[in-house]
């Protein structure tokens, strides 16, 4: 009984956290932006989702958008950092757009959303909306490993700079021209490594 109403209240919690959604009105359109997949986890692929529709009536999508780009932002203590990525349309969804991307860190992501639209009279409309997750907005991304159980797997950023670092040394000692049986298992092992980690990533 406490495991069932456990699961339905977490499944209560998810289900607003993935609707969680921020509006903004211009220009007569109505701009909602959040994840494509809320809650958003680090390390798994996401990204923009951006639905446009005319202000006074939502039921009708715009459509045709394909100059409008989004710069992604992250936000930390310790860095800053922003990509600027293309909005693309989603196939079979009118009014739907995105643009891919995996959050590789949890934490605060804000989205700008810049360019031009064209009107139905054939006007230019600048668009420059600026959108923040938390509270009464999309939620930010959420630490994956605070979820993992019973193993917590290492993040995309540790496997592979441990990747790259066991190659470099599997490199330096082809280089070195050791031949011993030692040197060449150890350059066998750390390429099957490598394998495993681009297959399991």
């Amino acid at each position: 009984m406490n495991q069932l109403l456990i699961s339905l209240v977490l499944l209560a919690v998810f289900s607003g956290y993935a609707v969680a959604h921020a509006p903004q009105t211009f220009g007569g359109y109505r701009f909602v932006v959040g994840f494509l997949v809320e809650p958003a986890w680090s390390g798994v692929k996401n990204g923009l989702d951006l639905a446009v529709s005319n202000a006074t009536n939502t039921s009708q999508a715009i459509t045709g958008i394909t100059t409008l780009r989004v710069d992604v932002k992250y936000l930390s203590e310790t860095l800053t950092k922003t990509r600027t990525m293309n909005i693309t349309s989603v196939s079979g969804s009118p009014g739907k757009y995105k643009a891919d991307f995996v959050p590789t860190r949890p934490g605060i992501y804000n989205f700008r959303i810049y360019g031009t639209m064209r009107n139905a009279d054939n006007s230019t409309l600048n668009v420059d909306l600026e959108y923040s997750c938390g509270p009464g907005a999309y939620g930010c991304v959420l630490d994956i490993a605070d979820y993992q159980f019973p193993d917590v797997l290492p993040d995309i950023k540790t496997v592979y700079s441990t990747a790259l670092e066991a190659k470099t040394a599997a490199d330096n000692a082809l280089k070195s021209k050791a031949s011993d049986a030692t040197t060449m298992t150890v350059f066998a092992l750390t390429q099957l490594l490598v394998v495993v980690l681009a297959l399991l990533f």
